[in-house]
């Protein structure tokens, strides 16, 4: 199987520097723009599925790259065939809890206590009235294993997630476990393609 992994584009949140997690932002201008530029960058690919987060940000993301296109002048249109855009639930990024919607300075400052046991150990954390760090890599985990039970090993199958989702998913497929999470970075506007070969996986590209 190959899998192009990508993140959304920019939104209000990402320019402002705060955790969305579960917040439903849709895309900026700057946003939709890195999707067409992730659009042409992708022509290369004859893509049979699909997968997206269902939160507005990664769903409107999928539908700018993979439902429109760009005519003789310049138009956004409509494909007429495009792949499906599935929602998968556990595609979701964390739940950060109290911390969404608040930027680093205010949560160093407010969650002073919380956000020093996060630095100290990330694994073991919960965000207050969010999710736990094992908790979002278990169901990102199960949300990758469910596609690729179901997808064949000679389709060409992306996934549209936030970069928390996304780093989960390279460091399950490189055999990384959580301790691998902060090993890497993911960007807007960007895609990482990887081929699949049963337990053997080669990065072919990653954040082009």
């Amino acid at each position: 199987m190959k899998l192009i992994l990508i993140r959304h584009g920019e939104t209000e949140g990402n320019a402002r520097g705060i955790y969305q997690g579960s917040l439903d932002l849709s895309l900026n201008r700057q946003g939709e723009t890195q999707c067409l530029e992730i659009k042409e960058k992708l022509r290369e690919f004859n893509i049979d599925k699909v997968f997206s987060s269902p939160l507005k940000r990664a769903v409107e993301s999928a539908e700018v790259i993979f439902k429109l296109d760009i005519d003789e002048d310049k138009n956004l249109i409509r494909k007429k065939n495009y792949p499906p855009i599935i929602k998968i639930e556990e595609f979701k990024e964390i739940n950060f809890g109290l911390w969404e919607g608040k930027c680093y300075k205010q949560i160093s400052s407010e969650f002073k206590d919380h956000y020093e046991s996060f630095l100290s150990d990330y694994k073991a954390f919960v965000f207050p009235q969010g999710e736990s760090f094992k908790e979002f890599y278990s169901r990102v985990a199960s949300g990758l294993q469910d596609i690729r039970d179901v997808c064949k090993d000679e389709e060409t199958v992306a996934i549209v997630a936030h970069g928390g989702t996304l780093k989960v998913i390279l460091c399950e497929l490189l055999g990384l476990g959580e301790n691998g999470f902060y090993s890497f970075n993911v960007y807007h506007g960007c895609y990482s393609f990887l081929s699949l070969y049963g337990n053997t996986v080669v990065v072919e590209r990653i954040n082009k």
